[in-house]
């Protein structure tokens, strides 16, 4: 069950890092710091937003309980507005529907 949370949580982590690094990279140049500390985070988040999206869309696919329309819809949500998308999608059909089925 532990792995399950962590797994999930790790996937949000991957669809919210574009976020973190945005906030972190304006808050590091706003201040006038070196931003070469970021150079690990940038190359992290450049990594994680195509393998989420690849992970959300394989979901969306096998998910039995979204309807066929919505899947096409899900799947040109996460093409289009993938960044914006991913904590919607990781809300809605995966930490949500765990949390009905463990009820």
């Amino acid at each position: 069950m532990l792995v399950k949370k962590t797994a999930k949580l790790a996937l949000l982590l991957f669809g919210l890092l574009p976020f973190i690094y945005c906030i972190l990279a304006v808050t590091i140049v706003l201040s006038d710091e070196s931003t070469t500390g970021l150079l690990f985070l940038k190359i992290l988040t450049y990594i994680s937003v195509p393998v989420a999206f690849v992970i959300y869309v394989i979901h969306a696919c096998r998910n039995k309980y979204i309807v066929k329309n919505q899947k096409y819809l899900w799947i040109a949500l996460l093409f289009v507005g993938n960044i914006f998308v991913f904590p919607f999608y990781w809300y809605m059909h995966i930490w949500k529907a765990s949390r009905s089925v463990e009820m």
